[in-house]
């Protein structure tokens, strides 16, 4: 992120209360001394064990569930072309839909577009179309 918009993408209050909030979900984690926000490494495994070695832990093309696939502009996590390469492999969705959202990062749910992203999660939930999804013969996408 650019530095000169670094301090308005996570406004410090937000950042601030989000950290006290993650510790005090861990009484565990909280006990320490200093508190610690403890997580599961899983994620790492996946990651360093399978996909940086070329394996995918699963085939996109096998999942049959509707899907919403959101990233952000600044999210060097996940290039665009990943997450646009995976949205393309989901073949056998009955509903899918790829949404970027502008000016966020990996960690667009503590950021000043939160509610964008909150937005897109709902309006994807409360789609009419995700209704007759999985009925024989319809599969559709959208690209915003």
């Amino acid at each position: 992120v650019a530095e000169n918009q670094r301090a308005a993408l996570v406004p410090q209050a937000w950042f601030e209360h989000w950290g006290r909030a993650l510790l005090e979900s861990d009484p565990e984690g909280a006990r320490q001394t200093p508190p610690a926000a403890r997580a599961p490494n899983g994620v790492l495994v996946d990651l360093f064990g399978e996909w940086l070695q070329g394996r995918r832990l699963y085939d996109p093309a096998l999942l049959r569930a509707p899907t919403l696939i959101i990233k952000a502009e600044w999210d060097v996590d996940t290039p665009a072309a990943m997450a646009q390469g995976l949205f393309a492999s989901l073949s056998a969705v009955p509903y899918k839909s790829y949404i970027e959202i502008g000016q966020g990062t990996h960690m667009l749910m503590l950021e000043k577009n939160r509610m964008r992203l909150f937005r897109e999660v709902q309006a994807f939930l409360d789609d009419a179309e995700l209704a007759s999804a999985g009925q024989p013969g319809t599969q559709s996408a959208s690209i915003r």
